[in-house]
């Protein structure tokens, strides 16, 4: 769901794979960290492709995923040739939310998960829902799947356990923290929205983030981090017409390596 227009967009003679959490089927725990994290996509990516240079990038969250998997590749003596960073802040600047979201209940989850998706499809989040007057003897779950299914066809098929797995790993990863401590500094582009999504003033370290041109990777960044502006916000440039310029502007960041590789691409 999170890449296919992205990847539809960089164009057929362009691979590109994406990396699926741990826990999505409703049956597995997710990753509790961002390093065991990599360590699993790392793992996988080599067992596919278990040499040559690697090009790695992930939207949001995804963007701390695929710089420790750049780390944990770097100490294993692989060459990594890129990281693209599509509006991720760097770990400095950002802590875990204080908003309450560790008290929340499944049912508010659900909630925040349904208009999460829904700006993936284009469409304006319903925030106007009131709990409380959702009968308690419905399922969130049956009401979570319900509004997918409205949403789009994709969805018809989708299960209860596909939909708690969806639940447990938007949490965990909603929550999770990563400090690197050490590391290797390495080519970094910063793919940037240039409109301001009020929760960032929230979850940010001070609200001189986006004064940042390069949101805070310059100290991971093996020279000048590459900027490169997309017009829209955090979730629009995923989502047409934003992702055609933003697939056009990485397409052109590839051409830059003047290499061919695969791009493992993490998700949030």
């Amino acid at each position: 769901i999170y890449f296919y227009l992205l990847s539809h967009h960089l164009g057929k003679d362009q691979p590109f794979y994406g990396l699926q959490a741990v826990g999505l089927d409703g049956k597995t725990e997710p990753h509790r960290s961002v390093e065991d994290m990599a360590f699993h996509y790392m793992e996988e990516m080599l067992a596919f492709k278990p040499e040559g240079t690697y090009l790695l990038g992930g939207h949001s969250f995804g963007g701390w995923v695929a710089f420790e998997i750049a780390q944990q590749l770097i100490r294993r003596g692989c060459k990594v040739g890129q990281l693209a960073v599509i509006d991720g802040f760097a770990p400095d600047w950002f802590e875990t939310p204080s908003n309450g979201s560790r008290d929340w209940d499944d049912a508010r989850w659900l909630m925040e998960i349904a208009g999460f998706i829904e700006s993936l499809f284009g469409k304006a989040p319903d925030n106007d829902i009131d709990l409380d007057d959702v009968p308690k003897s419905h399922d969130p779950l049956d009401l979570f799947k319900h509004r997918l299914q409205e949403l789009h066809e994709f969805f018809k098929d989708i299960n209860t356990d596909q939909i708690r797995g969806l639940l447990n790993v938007f949490k965990v990863n909603y929550q999770m923290s990563y400090a690197p401590q050490y590391f290797t500094p390495l080519p970094i582009t910063v793919f940037r929205s240039e409109d301001i999504l009020l929760e960032d003033t929230d979850t940010v370290k001070g609200t001189d983030i986006r004064s940042k041109p390069d949101l805070g990777w310059a100290k991971y960044s093996k020279g000048p981090v590459d900027i490169v502006r997309i017009p829209g916000d955090h979730m629009t440039i995923m989502v047409e017409p934003g992702v055609n310029l933003l697939a056009k502007r990485l397409r052109d960041c590839l051409d830059k390596c003047s290499i061919s590789e695969t791009i493992p691409v993490s998700s949030p």
